[in-house]
């Protein structure tokens, strides 16, 4: 296995713990209140908790081949809109795993992906993910990605306050920054951040 420092768990590790601390303050009465598209706050929640899932599941999964680089190339590899009706049902059936103490059933995916992490300390081995065989730490940028932006949108659907640690900001915004230079509207991205343009096109949904 290859050798890599610790510290490239560090932006996951934040955005989940940021998570796990957001669900806590969801108020119980809401959950069932409409969040993104068609799911609930209790689908988007458990949607998002996949992001913790998937890390102990998939190093449960060790891969032959490296197929996807990095998070842009994960990301790429799922943009298919065929996908959507999947990965609604996934995370509604995902929100009712998490049984009648959604915090809890939040806190133990946390606990569960901590101690698979744990497991595979300063290595970074090649695992099976949705889109093919990766490193370790080429995946869990996809996973602070994911909790950062659905984070956002709990917050939103449930008027909490939240903000995503500085690290794990960080990182999906670099993310954001690659996918649109990928996607071609890298201009696009920069016109709007400056001002130039409130609707200039960026990249469509990833997730």
């Amino acid at each position: 296995m290859t050798l890599v420092p610790p510290a490239r768990d560090a932006s996951f590790l934040a955005a989940a713990a940021a998570f796990v601390e957001l669900v806590d303050r969801v108020p119980a009465g809401m959950l069932a209140e409409p969040a993104l598209g068609s799911w609930t706050l209790r689908d988007l929640i458990g949607h998002t908790t996949r992001a913790l899932r998937t890390v102990a599941i998939y190093l449960g999964r060790p891969a032959d081949r490296i197929e996807r680089a990095d998070a842009i190339e994960y990301f790429d590899a799922c943009r298919d809109p065929a996908n959507a009706p999947v990965v609604a049902a996934r995370g509604v059936a995902s929100g009712r795993e998490l049984g009648d103490d959604v915090p809890a059933g939040v806190r133990l995916a946390f606990d569960d992906a901590v101690t698979a992490l744990g497991r595979v300390r300063d290595t970074d081995p090649v695992i099976e993910t949705a889109a093919g065989g990766m490193r370790l730490h080429a995946y869990l940028p996809t996973r602070t990605f994911e909790l950062v932006v659905h984070s956002s949108d709990i917050a939103q659907a449930a008027g909490v306050s939240y903000e995503p640690p500085a690290v794990a900001l960080a990182e999906a915004t670099e993310l954001v920054r690659g996918l649109a230079l990928a996607q071609g509207h890298g201009l696009g991205l920069v016109r709007r951040l400056t001002g130039r343009e409130s609707g200039a096109e960026l990249p469509g949904s990833v997730l």
